[in-house]
């Protein structure tokens, strides 16, 4: 697995699908603090890009690894109606290093994922001046 605080490592996280409500939202952070935001959404691509300060960076850091981002596996069961992806990745460079496709509603059981989604959709709507859910 990859070290979180390593520089070369970016987390990618994904919410969503592109015809779905806000489309598929994608926040990756790479290890040095820069941020690319994607939002797909009825076949337009939006990109962002930002810098997180150190402390939003060290702390999105603490909450991954507290959380455990990179045991984080798929429940296994079929999702409820209604219900939307979540992709989690941590990368070194084109090399994945951790993959879990999971289903949002699956945060409801599971704290680890709450939390780290809480983080998510706090940085997500901060880096897009609250455009972004």
């Amino acid at each position: 697995m990859g070290d979180l605080l390593d520089p070369s490592v970016s987390v990618e996280i994904s919410v969503g699908v592109e015809g779905f409500d806000t489309g598929e939202i994608t926040l990756v952070v790479d290890g040095d603090g820069s941020t690319h935001i994607v939002q797909r959404v009825a076949g337009e691509v939006h990109e962002r890009d930002a810098r997180l300060d150190r402390e939003t960076h060290a702390d999105l850091i603490h909450v991954l690894t507290a959380n455990d981002l990179e045991a984080l596996e798929p429940l296994g069961e079929p999702s409820p109606p209604g219900d939307v992806p979540v992709r989690v990745r941590v990368l070194r460079g084109d090399e994945v290093l951790h993959q879990a496709m999971l289903w949002h509603s699956e945060r409801y059981r599971d704290g680890r994922l709450d939390a780290i989604l809480r983080r998510w959709e706090s940085l997500v709507s901060d880096l897009s001046g609250g455009q972004l859910p």
